[in-house]
């Protein structure tokens, strides 16, 4: 439309994110200790988990570098990032970057793209998100993590800082900053208590403005408010046209519909 949101009247104009589906009814503790297992993650590690294509653009290369750094200072750090497609992104590039450092291959592991159901039962092993994408329009893997109340890290492009909005609910840092990425995952690492705070921040975050449920019964209502004032309107703009008139019998007046 070429403005801003804030430059349209709230009269006449809402803008609802698209938002999240809720999270699906699971059974969180089952599914976190099956899937370290399956994982080889510990009870006592730290799991970070990225979800998204394997490619340079998804800070795919920053994240690597972030758990290394992070990886040296906490040997329990580990991290799984979900969404390799081979044929059509850079998973053999990132493969071998990895197979050139051993320390690091030993802490990250790259895993194929799933079925979204699947989605929900791999953040339920996570203890930490981890969104390193360079450039987003709506970030629904980080809404998700965030809905599930796994606490998460990103770096502040755009689309983050609107979604974040100084609530607390992710960690963010400078874009294409590892250093500063890998400080804050040992920081949660070491702080439960942080993790279980940001977590909840941003699962409240995601309920209040980026359900769908909850935005497009927002948009019922309000679309159901416009239809009564068009009804309205109409009974009250119709007048008898003078039985002179062979042309018609009524005629609407002009009238405005405020949505």
């Amino acid at each position: 439309m070429g403005v801003f949101p804030t430059q349209l009247t709230s009269e006449k104009h809402m803008v609802l994110p698209r938002g999240i589906p809720d999270p699906p009814a699971l059974s969180r503790a089952t599914l976190r200790k099956q899937l370290r297992q399956e994982l080889g993650v510990a009870d006592n590690d730290i799991l970070a988990v990225g979800i998204g294509r394997i490619t340079r653009e998804k800070g795919i290369y920053e994240l690597i570098e972030a758990i290394s750094l992070a990886a040296k200072q906490d040997p329990r750090i580990t991290c799984v990032v979900i969404g390799a497609l081979p044929a059509f992104d850079e998973t053999t590039a990132v493969e071998k970057h990895l197979d050139k450092n051993p320390h690091v291959r030993e802490k990250v592991r790259i895993l194929p793209t799933c079925d979204p159901t699947k989605v929900w039962e791999y953040l339920c092993a996570a203890d930490i998100f981890a969104f390193t994408s360079h450039n987003e329009g709506m970030p629904n893997s980080l809404l998700e993590a965030m809905v599930m109340g796994i606490p998460s890290i990103a770096f502040a492009i755009p689309a983050v800082k609107e979604l974040e909005a100084n609530t607390g609910g992710v960690l963010t840092v400078p874009p294409f900053d590892s250093m500063l990425f890998a400080q804050e995952i040992l920081r949660l690492a070491a702080n439960p208590d942080e993790r279980t705070k940001i977590g909840q921040k941003g699962k409240a975050r995601v309920f209040d403005r980026f359900s769908v449920r909850k935005n497009m019964a927002v948009a019922f209502e309000r679309l159901s408010q416009v239809k009564t004032r068009f009804h309205n309107n109409t009974a009250m703009n119709i007048e008898t046209i003078p039985s002179g008139d062979t042309s018609s019998q009524v005629v609407l007046k002009k009238y405005r519909i405020r949505a």
